[in-house]
């Protein structure tokens, strides 16, 4: 989303796979990601669990965020 910031004025939508407990070295967690689109003026409209570890704890997330 970093690299597409220059079009993020245009979109009212975004959906995007987040982890919770990053996975891959670099990765942005869900909660660097969600503060970043707040502070672009995106909400949470709907965010689905996706993925989960084997004790059953939850580690990825997919989302929609949208601004009005």
């Amino acid at each position: 989303m970093k690299g597409g910031e220059k079009f993020l004025g245009d979109c009212r939508a975004i959906e995007f796979e987040s982890a919770l407990i990053p996975q891959y070295a670099g990765e942005s967690s869900h909660y660097d990601i969600v503060n970043w689109l707040h502070a672009k003026g995106f909400k949470e409209k709907q965010v689905v669990i996706t993925h989960w570890n084997k004790d059953l704890e939850t580690i990825a997330l997919d989302s929609i965020f949208i601004r009005k």
